[in-house]
């Protein structure tokens, strides 16, 4: 997904494609909620910020989510 169609597709789309990457719901929401981004840094930017505060909750959901390696 191109940051064009990140930033003006419906929530519903852009949902599972960021749970693929972080299934931590508090991350999901705030990376939605600062769209639109004007660059790609600018997204990853607020992805590593809200991912700066997860709580242990959220580690264990996106870790629980995350396909088993090895």
């Amino acid at each position: 997904m191109d940051l064009q169609s990140f930033n003006t597709s419906p929530a519903h789309v852009v949902r599972p494609v960021l749970q693929a990457c972080c299934d931590a719901p508090s991350w999901v929401a705030a990376v939605l909620a600062g769209r639109p981004y004007a660059a790609e840094a600018d997204l990853f930017r607020a992805a590593d910020e809200a991912a700066r505060r997860f709580t242990a909750a959220d580690v264990d959901q996106a870790l629980t989510a995350h396909p088993r390696i090895g």
